[in-house]
């Protein structure tokens, strides 16, 4: 949840920081990116990917999305704790 909502508050700052944003995903592509976008959906109610496509374009935005489409790491090579996904979305809800 603490990577979702740094990434949606970086995607939608009045300036957005380019490098943030691929900061975020680069680093975290390895490790729980495909957790980090099932709870930023359930959070935000769109995709990251959607949000990607919608403020970057062209090659940088291709680049982006590639890393989002990666295939899912099993929670055992992950390096943060394995959480089961309804734990986890139960978590964030108000």
């Amino acid at each position: 949840m603490y990577f979702a909502t740094l990434i949606h508050d970086e995607l939608y700052k009045e300036l957005i920081d380019v490098l943030g944003v691929q900061r975020f995903l680069l680093f975290r592509s390895e490790i729980d990116l495909h957790t980090i976008d099932k709870v930023y959906k359930a959070k935000y109610g769109i995709y990251l990917s959607d949000d990607v496509k919608r403020i970057y374009y062209g090659e940088y935005a291709d680049a982006l999305l590639k890393l989002l489409k990666k295939e899912e790491i099993p929670d055992i090579y992950q390096h943060s704790i394995p959480l089961p996904l309804p734990l986890l979305l139960h978590a964030i809800e108000p």
